[in-house]
């Protein structure tokens, strides 16, 4: 008997296994694509229900004769399954693209209800109470019983109220939603055209069966026109859906060696193969669609933090310009006070008493302060906002040295600490902006004095390559390796300066890395340790630049 059914199996099964593969697999694909989605959900639902209604219409019409069944149970399983396609489908359109169900919990809970009445009525004669053979047909024709009316409110209503919905969502769309729902429209009313045609009609009224074994070819103008929207409207990935139609060709191929096999053997063999190639395909498809959402995800956050950088840009932006407005605003009464400080203490207002002048120098030290604060904050606007021009030529590099050492010779006394500063016969004149230089020179020289208690401070210059390296080497506090990848960031002051009293803004060695990057240099800070001294230093090359524009 088993060997009759397989002989007799045609092309018709084979088309049988396509359409239900196909819809299974895209119910699958579409249902991990979001599977807290009632959209989602109630498409893999429908897929599953569509499947085995397909399953069903086929072995009423084909392999009665074959199993030991009865024909009218058969029928009767046809019905039941009916129940639940037209009930997904109005569920999934009225929720549809949603990810929750919006519809009222007792109308939800009443149309289950009425549903399972339904089908468990479907099963029973008062559906059909039995099977005549109809006209010049060798299939059986069901006999209908009273509760056909609410087999048909359950199975055929929802199916134009699924329309109505999905048409409503149509209207009242924008321009590019429309489009979505068109197709989706389209595929509906292709797809349920054919089977209430074929299926219902067909055989109620002109007793013509001969095409409910097609019904899974019928469910491929809505598969077609939902893959087209996933595609066109990017509901899914294309990788996703190139990983879909593979396993699907995989499948068919492999149903297609168990529909031709010629012997018992051969079909249960190639049906383990069967599904263990349908178990890897859906495996695969669930790794593609992983690295796709990973890839989705970091598309986001790349431009999330775009965004965010725009904005930190902004910001940057708008402090430099406070910081030029607030610096230029200081200034000025600052510069009339150092004026002001001067007069007095040189008696332009009167003798000065010896307590007094002291007070005024120590007025006009921490005025001094305030004035070289404020110009270092004037230096950071202009080098940002690209106003900061320089003025290279020919200068002698060990004259400016000299200059600076001279200058803050007498702090470091104050400090009992001694500068060692020997000039270099081999170097001479370098091409440089001789202010900006200077500006180096004394920041790096004036920070050992800071940050040495005991010990000596040694200034050093040398031929390096094609250019000079610039060093001062102190034995004051030191630092971690932490911080010596920092210390030229705007804004930051190290770990060990922290414990010491030395005030200051991080802002000074920010501003002549600036200064000798637009000498084409480079910048350094090394130490042994923390307490162990430290050198900072510049390289520089002793050529002319290509260029003298603002920085």
């Amino acid at each position: 008997m088993i060997s009759n059914l397989f002989s007799s199996i045609n092309l018709d099964f084979f088309t049988l296994g396509i359409g239900i593969s196909a819809i299974l697999i895209l119910g699958y694909v579409i249902f991990i694509k979001d599977e807290k989605s009632a959209t989602h959900i109630l498409f893999l639902l429908q897929a599953i229900a569509m499947s085995i209604w397909s399953f069903l219409n086929y072995v009423s019409y084909k392999a009665i004769g074959f199993l030991d069944i009865s024909s009218l149970w058969i029928i009767r399983l046809v019905m039941f399954t009916a129940i639940p396609v037209s009930m997904f489908f109005l569920f999934l359109m009225y929720v549809f693209p949603d990810k929750k169900i919006q519809m009222k919990r007792w109308v939800f809970v009443s149309l289950i209800i009425i549903s399972l009445i339904a089908m468990g009525v479907s099963l029973t004669p008062l559906l059909f109470s039995g099977v005549q053979l109809a006209s010049g047909e060798m299939v059986p024709q069901p006999k209908p019983g009273p509760g056909i009316i609410l087999f048909f409110t359950t199975a055929i209503l929802p199916i134009p109220l699924g329309f109505y919905y999905l048409l409503k969502k149509y209207i009242k769309s924008n321009l590019k939603e429309r489009k979505n729902y068109l197709f989706l429209l389209i595929g509906v009313v292709i797809t349920f055209t054919l089977i209430i045609l074929f299926n219902f009609v067909f055989p109620s009224f002109l007793e013509n069966t001969k095409f409910i074994p097609y019904s899974a070819l019928f469910t491929f103008p809505f598969i077609a026109f939902t893959a087209y929207a996933v595609v066109k409207h990017k509901f899914l990935s294309v990788k996703v859906l190139g990983a879909e139609i593979f396993t699907f060709g995989i499948i068919v191929v492999s149903l297609s060696e168990i529909i031709f096999s010629k012997s018992l053997s051969e079909i249960v063999f190639r049906f383990f193969i069967f599904v263990g190639l349908l178990f890897f395909g859906i495996l695969l498809i669930r790794n593609v669609k992983k690295e796709v959402e990973q890839r989705e995800k970091m598309e986001k956050i790349s431009k999330e933090l775009e965004i965010a950088y725009g904005k930190l840009q902004e910001i940057d932006q708008q402090k430099t310009d406070f910081l030029s407005i607030a610096a230029h605003q200081l200034r000025t009464p600052l510069s009339v006070t150092k004026g002001y400080l001067e007069l007095l203490n040189e008696g332009a207002y009167g003798k000065v008493p010896a307590e007094m002048s002291k007070v005024y120098n120590k007025i006009d030290e921490s005025n001094e302060r305030l004035v070289k604060l404020i110009d270092e904050f004037l230096d950071i606007t202009r080098i940002e906002q690209g106003r900061t021009t320089y003025d290279f030529a020919l200068h002698d590099i060990n004259d400016l040295i000299a200059s600076v050492v001279d200058e803050l010779k007498e702090r470091a006394k104050g400090k009992k600490l001694k500068i060692i500063w020997e000039p270099s016969k081999k170097l001479k004149h370098v091409f440089v902006d001789e202010e900006k230089l200077r500006h180096v020179i004394f920041n790096f020289i004036d920070n050992a004095i800071k940050y040495t208690e005991k010990g000596n401070i040694k200034v050093s210059i040398s031929k390096e390559g094609e250019g000079v390296s610039f060093r001062v080497q102190d034995k004051g506090i030191g630092f971690d390796k932490n911080d010596q990848k920092n210390f030229f960031q705007k804004f930051f002051r190290g770990e060990n300066v922290k414990a010491t009293n030395v005030s200051g803004t991080g802002v000074g060695l920010y501003v002549c890395h600036r200064f000798i990057e637009s000498h084409s240099g480079r910048v350094w800070a090394k130490s042994p340790g923390p307490g162990k001294g430290s050198e900072f230093g510049f390289w520089i090359p002793n050529k002319k630049h290509h260029s003298s524009d603002p920085c």
